[in-house]
């Protein structure tokens, strides 16, 4: 939901070394994906392009609200409900975040904190 300039993006697909066609080719690319994803998610705005996805479709949003009701439910002693709420969290983990792709700073340390929390609901000694 938050503005992305077409220079950030550009800086992002190539790590700072952009061809000549850069430009072209990222509105190549955004075009393929409004054919994909078959509706208006992507908005071009005044300041750049928006990505609209809503919360309750975004797995790290949801295995983050599944992860925090299961260690709540396991502080309160519900352990049934904290299992489950586990499961339905581990349930949404395919893999490592982001494997095989190139990733800046920023985009690594993300990565590290979805490892992170993956972590904490796979450690049984983070739970109670």
């Amino acid at each position: 939901g938050t503005p992305v300039s077409s220079g950030q993006l550009i800086e992002r697909l190539w790590h700072g070394h952009p061809p000549a066609s850069a430009r072209s080719n990222l509105n190549t690319y955004l075009a393929r994906l409004r054919r994909f994803l078959l509706d208006t998610r992507i908005r071009t705005t005044a300041s750049g392009y928006v990505f609209d996805v809503p919360d309750n479709e975004l797995d790290v949003v949801i295995f983050s609200r599944w992860a925090t009701e299961a260690a709540s439910a396991s502080r309160r002693g519900q352990h049934s409900k904290a299992i489950n709420a586990f499961e339905q969290a581990l349930a949404l983990w395919r893999g490592n975040p982001l494997e095989g792709i190139e990733l800046d700073s920023e985009m690594a340390a993300w990565a590290g904190r979805l490892h992170e929390d993956h972590r904490r609901v796979t450690d049984p000694s983070t739970c109670g």
